[in-house]
């Protein structure tokens, strides 16, 4: 009896002790991070009482609940939601306008990408130079339609190495087998052959994406009093030293390619004919000995991987998924494909720009899976008051309810209905032919940022998803197995995926004569 009562009082000791312990963490971090510098409420408190620390941890699950519930109960105003690393000031749509009028200077998209990645991903390059941003602008922004043949070709030795080729259905991992399909076609556009192809060069480009997501994920579970720990954390991570490993196998595949450009580039007769990359024009561009440097290089093209093959895959995830779930829009899809194929001819950027139903179809797929749920970040440097006298302090880090926006009813009829022919219906009135791209941009729609801060690389990204579809419809059937449905979305912290791990069934098909297939 004695040893069953000393039992009881020591657990109950023990959670007397656990109990004490989180209160105590809840103190701590709401002793030396006190939310005193804006006066707005804190979304997503599920009664008064309830610690900050445990709002933070239920933002990494919950954080869909929790911003919908910011902007639903505070619409047309700034409230804040609690992420475990750090506060975010959510500002209405409003302020978009002026909020992009400010330098870099005073409000910084760059510092705000460097907090969100970490200072431990090698982001921070971004400060010493914007070579990878002018690079992106000139070569593929303003180079698409020179590009769209490379892209072709990489997606046509893609299909035939990662797709089955059976005529039976199969079943396909798809979300791995797009994000080797993207990874190829980056890698192409980025560095050109026969690098693209080197199995060793994919790994790192894939690797070096998910090592950094890995990183940053797992010091944000860390309470932000315990930040200045974070040096000495991130050396007992391996993740830490394969980052480290991959720029360093990264900058020994790169460097006979950079040579070799560089020879090249001194002889006119050489230089002929040669594949233009993104590599080898920011080496061109570069105009300093730090832009210059294989180093350094080799990092923003790490980066720009991050950019590039991440979200690109995602988006075409959720896109094919949608297909499998709404299988009465394929042939709809396909048909349009093929009939602007027969007309035009072959793959081109005037051709791609016909495929008005399944561009509809992305924009309606993104706007139901955004990759994130807050945008427009940005990390206030020098204290600013609004026009209408909001004051934000140097060091307030604000963002945009992006995806709230494209559920508000009052800014999209029927936000809750997927309707895949939504943009295609809204782009046949007067005047709005040019407004509903999937890679538009405006202050309802920000997935890719507004103004001159957005993504350079959009225009680029939606031609090479429309490219996968357009290939991946013509070549094959796609649907799930029988009793299988669209998987839910997985969201952690303010950033939503596909379920990954999900098998989708997969067969080859005739292409129509006349049209020239992917894959083929």
């Amino acid at each position: 009896m004695e040893v069953v009562e000393n039992k009881s009082m020591r657990e109950s000791f023990m959670v007397l002790l656990g109990v004490g312990f989180m209160f105590t963490l809840a103190a701590l971090d709401s002793y030396f991070h006190r939310v005193e510098k804006i006066n707005a409420p804190i979304a997503g408190y599920r009664w008064f009482w309830e610690p900050a620390l445990l709002l933070r941890l239920r933002f990494i699950w919950n954080s869909e609940a929790i911003v919908e519930n910011g902007y639903r109960r505070y619409k047309n105003r700034i409230f804040k939601v609690l992420r475990n690393d750090i506060d975010i000031v959510v500002l209405p749509n409003t302020y978009v306008d002026e909020l992009r009028k400010y330098p870099d200077t005073v409000v910084s998209a760059n510092e705000a990408h460097i907090m969100n990645l970490g200072k431990y991903s090698g982001a921070d390059i971004i400060r010493t130079s914007d070579l990878h941003t002018r690079a992106t602008r000139q070569h593929l922004a303003n180079n698409v339609g020179n590009l769209v043949e490379s892209i072709r070709d990489e997606l046509d030795f893609g299909i035939r190495m990662e797709m089955p080729q059976s005529e039976e259905w199969v079943e396909v991992p798809i979300v791995d087998v797009l994000l080797r399909l993207v990874a190829r076609i980056s890698a192409r556009v980025f560095v050109g052959l026969p690098l693209c192809r080197n199995e060793e060069y994919l790994k790192v480009s894939v690797d070096d994406t998910v090592n950094i997501a890995f990183a940053s994920m797992s010091l944000r579970l860390m309470p932000r009093f315990i930040h200045f720990l974070h040096p000495i954390i991130v050396h007992i991570l391996p993740i830490r030293y394969w980052i480290y490993s991959n720029r360093l196998r990264a900058q020994k595949l790169l460097r006979p390619v950079l040579e070799e450009h560089v020879k090249a580039r001194q002889s006119e007769a050489s230089a002929k004919g040669r594949e233009s990359t993104l590599m080898t024009y920011m080496s061109d561009a570069a105009v300093s000995a730090e832009e210059r440097d294989l180093e350094r290089l080799a990092r923003r093209q790490l980066l720009l991987g991050i950019a590039s093959i991440h979200t690109t895959k995602t988006a075409l995830a959720h896109i094919v998924y949608d297909l499998c779930a709404h299988p009465e829009y394929i042939a709809e899809m396909r048909e349009e494909v093929e009939k602007v194929m027969l007309d035009g001819g072959g793959w081109d950027k005037p051709t791609l720009s016909k495929m008005r139903k399944l561009e509809s179809f992305m924009t309606e797929s993104l706007r139901m899976n955004p990759p994130q749920l807050l945008g427009m970040y940005r990390c206030v440097r020098q204290s600013v008051t609004l026009s209408d006298g909001t004051f934000l302090p140097a060091g307030t880090f604000i963002a945009i309810p992006v995806a709230s926006l494209q559920f508000d009813p009052e800014i999209v009829p029927n936000p809750e209905t997927f309707d895949p022919l939504r943009s295609y219906r809204m782009r046949q009135n007067p005047g709005q032919s040019h407004l509903h791209h999937f890679a538009v941009t405006n202050t309802t729609h920000m997935h890719f940022g507004h103004g001159s801060r957005s993504c350079p690389g959009r225009v680029f990204a939606a031609n090479e998803i429309k490219m996968i579809v357009a290939a991946l419809l013509l070549r094959y059937d796609m649907n799930y197995a029988e009793g299988k449905s669209r998987p839910r979305n997985i969201t952690i912290n303010e950033h939503l995926f596909p379920a990954p791990g999900v098998n989708i069934m997969a067969r080859l098909r005739k292409v129509k004569d006349g049209v020239m297939g992917i894959g083929v």
